[in-house]
């Protein structure tokens, strides 16, 4: 072999030999950083969390979040990393405790603090007069779910007939509360007012139950927290009332008449007569058989 092949080749050879040392040193220096990496706790992010229900028309205070840490890949879209930006906030729908507060959930910043910020878009809210046992008897808080009944009387028979109108409606307020908020907190912040329940319905049922509450009176029945299932209900059964049966009405006897028969030349005349020959009127006696 010539002098010049053997250099090249023995070139050739340290340059192969140091790229497969390099390759063997790049992939044991790649292995040794992922099982660094693997012994390094993950990096976690702090969210803000409920610490308690957070109800629809309340501000949120500092006192009502908590953190909790997450990694960054698990985060839903919507999540607040400082709870600056969600204190002072007031909730458009209930939040339960220790479930992440989000921005969808919670009012516009910019908007005015009102009972407007708590109604989602596309439902109303709707105030109506219920007193004492109507309103459970003072059981009756913000937050819970009710079936509205009505009562109507039928004009004809005075019957009353009860059939329920909705079920498990969202309660906004009742009279001035909202949320946890009890009657001297709520008396601070917006005076006093009548008794009344305000609530959380489709354009739809609130026209149902404003006609509903000028026919007859609303009652409202409470059901558990978390039971929102509408139940099929069978229509109210018409009783039967019993009707007087119609008195008999007898026909009145009528004296016996009898035809005559009267002859002009080849035509006959028949006359009727009574009994004592006096022309009858039709209708006033009945013909003799």
């Amino acid at each position: 072999m010539p002098r010049s092949q053997s250099i090249l080749f023995g070139v050739a050879a340290l340059v192969a030999g140091g790229a497969a040392s390099w390759m063997l040193a790049s992939l044991v220096a790649g292995y040794e950083e992922r099982i660094e990496a693997a012994k390094r706790p993950p990096v976690k992010v702090y969210v803000a969390a409920a610490a308690r229900d957070l109800y629809p028309g309340l501000p949120i205070a500092e006192g009502d979040l908590y953190a909790i840490q997450m990694r960054p890949e698990y985060l839903p879209d919507g999540v607040f990393l400082d709870p600056e930006y969600v204190v002072g906030r007031i909730p458009r729908e209930r939040v339960l405790a220790n479930e992440l507060v989000r921005g969808e959930r919670l009012s516009d910043p910019s908007s005015n603090q009102g009972l407007n910020v708590v109604v989602p878009r596309g439902l109303r809210a709707l105030s109506v007069s219920i007193h004492d046992g109507a309103a459970l008897a003072g059981f009756l808080n913000p937050g819970t779910l009710v079936d509205v009944l009505v009562t109507v009387k039928d004009p004809e028979t005075e019957r009353e007939e009860t059939t329920t109108l909705l079920q498990a409606v969202y309660v906004l307020g009742v009279d001035s509360r909202m949320g946890s908020e009890t009657a001297d907190e709520a008396r601070a912040r917006r005076g006093t007012h009548s008794p009344t329940v305000t609530l959380l319905v489709d354009p739809s049922d609130a026209e149902r139950v404003t006609h509903a509450d000028w026919l007859g009176d609303l009652r409202l029945t409470m059901r558990t927290g978390n039971d929102a299932a509408v139940v099929k209900l069978d229509p109210p059964k018409a009783e039967k009332v019993a009707r007087p049966k119609a008195a008999k009405v007898e026909a009145p006897v009528l004296p016996v008449c009898k035809e005559v028969w009267l002859w002009h030349g080849a035509q006959r005349v028949v006359l009727v007569v009574d009994d004592h020959g006096r022309p009858a009127e039709p209708g006033t006696c009945t013909p003799q058989q």
